[in-house]
């Protein structure tokens, strides 16, 4: 039986990784959100008589650079900390400008740590580059030491705006980036059947592992022990659904020649796209129904879909939902999550 081959086994050409089209879509409204953290207190400066005053508080703009797709509980605390540091950093900057060799020195030093904690905390974003250019941009205003107060405080507005511009969504959608998250899954799930007997196969096998580990360290970040809703524990178990259905995918489908039927992988976008709807009984009725086939293989997936899933895209009981998300503290949860992903390396 052959097995799938990809044809980029060859190096790609320099021309083509440079005209390689990126699938993410650009952000384009965090970018509208950044320009807004940065412009807004220009503009008020700009009505209250003190541009100088309004570019100041600017730099703390930056701060929202750093706000990414996490749960709302670990990105109120990373922007806090930003924030703070970014105060911080102000004044350190407004105290040190008269001296070009401590500039110099505490330059490194803002720019070393901040590399150092991005990196051994694992946090995603743009690392020091901000933080540097920040101390370097007060560093270069007119020197006044006695204004390191003022410097630090217009900072630290400009940041606690970006703060809030963060966090506005918490008040609309307080679990939107796990559900983000745990939605493309099923979607990567979908692209992964229709990818099943195609050279594209191994490619979208390793997308997938990829969203699933994302989706479980985002569920891990947005447990709040004393706050749990009905749907932080549905997103849960939707995501672990999902790698069971994942690793059944890897085990039976990776040598297959011949394509499965396409409403395997549109009942999956169907789950997807119910995943955030606000009707549940829309959600389960808008499931695709069961189609016959001989293939045991392929029958099996579709029991394993339309036997569960409407259980989990509706309300859970009381029994489930205090037990849903394990003890964080304990791991178990996280292990046997990733010892299933990482299950499928074992099969060709």
């Amino acid at each position: 039986m052959k097995k799938n081959t990809h044809k980029s086994n060859k190096s790609p050409s320099l021309i083509r990784q440079a005209l390689k089209v990126n699938r993410n879509p650009f952000p384009w409204f965090k970018a509208f959100r950044a320009g807004l953290a940065a412009g807004l207190p220009v503009l008020i400066g700009l009505l209250l008589g003190n541009l100088q005053y309004g570019l100041t508080a600017a730099l703390g703009g930056f701060t929202y650079l750093y706000v990414f797709n996490v749960p709302y509980a670990q990105r109120a605390k990373k922007i806090f900390f930003v924030v703070v540091a970014m105060t911080l950093i102000a004044a350190l900057g407004t105290l040190a400008a008269p001296y070009p060799l401590m500039v110099a020195i505490l330059m490194g030093i803002i720019g070393a740590t901040a590399v150092f904690i991005f990196g051994a905390l694992k946090i995603s974003g743009p690392s020091a580059i901000f933080f540097v250019l920040v101390f370097a941009m007060i560093t270069g205003m007119l020197v006044d030491q006695d204004a390191f107060l003022i410097r630090a405080g217009l900072v630290f507005s400009g940041g606690a705006l970006s703060w809030v511009i963060a966090m506005i969504d918490w008040f609309f959608n307080p679990h939107g980036p796990e559900t983000g998250v745990v939605k493309r899954a099923y979607l990567g799930l979908a692209s992964l059947l229709d990818a099943v007997g195609t050279e594209d196969f191994n490619e979208e096998k390793h997308r997938v592992m990829s969203v699933l580990k994302e989706a479980e360290e985002t569920l891990a970040a947005g447990y709040i022990p004393w706050r749990t809703t009905d749907l932080f524990n549905r997103l849960y178990i939707l995501n672990d659904h999902a790698s069971v259905i994942f690793t059944y995918i890897i085990e039976n489908f990776a040598d297959r020649e011949t394509p499965l039927p396409k409403e395997l992988a549109e009942s999956f976008r169907v789950l997807a796209n119910s995943i955030d709807m606000k009707n549940k009984n829309e959600r389960i009725s808008r499931i695709i129904s069961h189609q016959a086939v001989d293939d045991e293989a392929v029958a099996k997936l579709y029991t394993k879909i339309y036997d569960q899933m409407p259980s989990l895209m509706s309300r859970l009981p009381k029994s489930i939902r205090s037990s849903a998300f394990p003890n964080r503290q304990s791991g178990r949860f996280l292990l046997a999550l990733w010892t299933r992903i990482q299950s499928s390396f074992c099969h060709p």
